[in-house]
């Protein structure tokens, strides 16, 4: 997994550097990592969804009122579980091309995560 850890690491430079997400500071650093920690948050959510208190389901209709870093985890989530409101999501994102990357590693995380298990 070299390779993702490479792009891991070029991620958390960007972000360290972007004002947009807190850059500048010791600890924007870890953003990616924190990007992929909430997209296993969201997935969690979504499978609970049936079980939850509608208070904390997940609903599409919830998706509009994201900002771009909650629905670019979002949209992780959804791919990972081949989720039908996947390109309802898809189409609310205003395309910030680094979210977009954090998304794709998160994707490719998992990917080889399952790979490794089986």
């Amino acid at each position: 997994m070299g390779g993702v850890d490479r792009r891991l690491e070029e991620l958390e430079r960007s972000f360290a550097e972007s004002p947009q997400f807190g850059g500048g500071g010791g600890e924007a650093g870890d953003r990616a990592r924190r990007f992929v920690t909430g997209v296993l948050a969201v997935i969690i959510q979504v499978r609970r969804q049936p079980i939850d208190l509608p208070l904390y389901q997940y609903s599409v209709d919830k998706l509009a009122t994201l900002n771009q870093w909650s629905l670019a985890q979002h949209i992780a989530a959804l791919h990972i579980l081949e989720h039908e409101d996947e390109d309802e999501a898809r189409a609310l994102f205003g395309g910030d091309e680094r979210l977009e990357k954090l998304t794709a590693l998160a994707v490719e995380i998992a990917k080889a995560s399952r790979s490794n298990a089986g």
